[in-house]
């Protein structure tokens, strides 16, 4: 019997969610950069996070997802799904309209 699973605000491919919202992705020099950042010794703007940390999150979070959630089941996903930027992993942002 399938069964329903409900997730919100995975921000996947947001590069900035995870300075803003901490989350635990950060490589060394980057926290570092970030306790700077929060210590008042540079800006937060100017903390720089990484392709390769931001494709971490996503992996990360699809495969804990893919971990839990069989093909069978129904994922509701309530809200704040991706970012769509440039080079995005879900598609181009080309021609698309803001609402």
């Amino acid at each position: 019997m399938p069964q329903w699973f409900f997730v919100s605000d995975l921000h996947l491919e947001h590069t900035n969610v995870i300075k803003y919202c901490k989350r635990p992705f950060l490589s060394f020099e980057e926290e570092s950069n970030l306790q700077l950042a929060e210590s008042g010794v540079v800006s937060l703007r100017d903390v720089k996070i990484s392709q390769e940390t931001t494709n971490r999150m996503t992996t990360q979070i699809i495969d804990s997802i893919n971990a839990v959630v069989s093909p069978a089941d129904y994922l509701v996903i309530l809200g704040d799904f991706c970012w769509i930027g440039k080079n995005n992993k879900f598609g181009t942002n080309e021609g698309q309209q803001r609402a």
